[in-house]
């Protein structure tokens, strides 16, 4: 469903995501989460340029937005694509687990 996710709406995730982890070795990871969350969130909404859209409201270039994709999608956060330079995917339920622990990326 476009605007929610597990019971909770996109602005409080996204609230949520956006506040530091509180552990130094999850940073990557909730960079990550961040990263590929609001990504979901331009793509489901229809955006033509979701990583543009991502970098412009995370004020950071737009390369670190695509090489935070590719690495979510390694680390197993973020479904493939249909192919190379497409946009899409979803988070996938490793994402949706480390979410739902303990309620902080």
């Amino acid at each position: 469903m476009v605007g929610m996710l597990w019971n909770e709406d996109w602005p409080t995730l996204l609230a949520r995501l956006d506040k530091p982890a509180k552990l130094s070795q999850d940073t990557r990871t909730h960079r990550l989460l961040r990263v590929a969350t609001r990504y979901v969130l331009a793509c489901e909404a229809g955006d033509r340029s979701p990583v543009l859209t991502v970098a412009e409201q995370l004020g950071v270039p737009t390369t670190r937005i695509r090489d935070d994709l590719h690495r979510a999608r390694v680390a197993g956060l973020l479904e493939p694509t249909a192919g190379r330079g497409q946009t899409g995917g979803s988070l996938t339920a490793k994402a949706r687990a480390y979410l739902d622990q303990e309620g902080e990326p």
